[in-house]
């Protein structure tokens, strides 16, 4: 499949494993470059390494307020541009359905606000 992403610059979050890493991977691919960044460095230097010359990573943290422009710098520092950006978090904490529940905050349980009386009559709980 030809995307049209050939030469073209991306970051990419949560790029070491899961969906993150496979955005990384299907990107580089197609012929993109691609800054990737996660929280641990170990797993940014290997990701990094694995997916070759056409990227290069970054340990960051999403919830750091200055990582934002810390990846746009160091995508012109490395690849001279950037295109565009795929933001991936982690995923729900392990364990199970409940408790998930019980670590959910508040106002999203059971659903997005607009979606409560409906998941409500279809028998979702949330």
């Amino acid at each position: 499949m030809d995307l049209g992403l050939n030469g073209r610059v991306y970051i990419v979050t949560g790029a070491s494993r899961g969906l993150g890493r496979a955005v990384a991977e299907t990107l580089v691919s197609e012929g993109a470059r691609v800054l990737l960044s996660a929280r641990d460095p170990d797993a940014v230097r290997l990701a990094s390494g694995q997916l070759g010359r056409n990227a290069a990573g970054l340990v960051a943290d999403n919830a750091d307020p200055e990582t934002p422009e810390r990846l746009v710098v160091a995508a012109h520092e490395h690849f001279g541009r950037l295109d565009g950006a795929v933001f991936s978090v982690g995923g729900p904490p392990a364990g199970t359905r409940r408790r998930a529940r019980s670590t959910t905050h508040p106002t999203m349980r059971g659903g997005p606000p607009s979606t409560r009386s409906s998941s409500a009559r279809s028998g979702w709980d949330g």
